[in-house]
């Protein structure tokens, strides 16, 4: 999804791991791919064949998880999630390197 809210026309990891992607731009391509019938979301070489039928689920999925950490970041720190870092190596990397970041940032 980070791919299709950057704008590619086909999968390149390397143009998707580590960019910083806007809360916004991810929730406007989840809600476009959620109305979309099968047929149009085959059109996109960014998704691959085999997760035609789930990207819907994964969208889901996504804006809930969004939506959920905007929640806590306000309520713990009055803080406002703007953007994300999209990762290749799994959301466990992204959280341990955004964390390791921060840590740093603050010394």
């Amino acid at each position: 999804m980070s791919a299709l809210a950057l704008g590619l026309k086909e999968y390149d990891h390397r143009r998707v791991d580590g960019v910083r992607i806007p809360v916004d731009d991810a929730y406007a391509v989840d809600d476009r791919f959620l109305r979309m019938t099968r047929e149009q979301r085959r059109a996109y070489k960014t998704i691959h064949p085999g997760r035609i039928d789930v990207v819907g689920g994964g969208a889901v999925v996504w804006n809930r998880v969004l939506a959920k950490v905007a929640q806590a970041a306000a309520a713990d720190h009055g803080g406002v999630i703007d953007s994300y870092v999209a990762s290749e190596h799994g959301l466990l990397d992204g959280i341990v390197l955004d964390c390791g970041r921060r840590l740093l940032a603050e010394r």
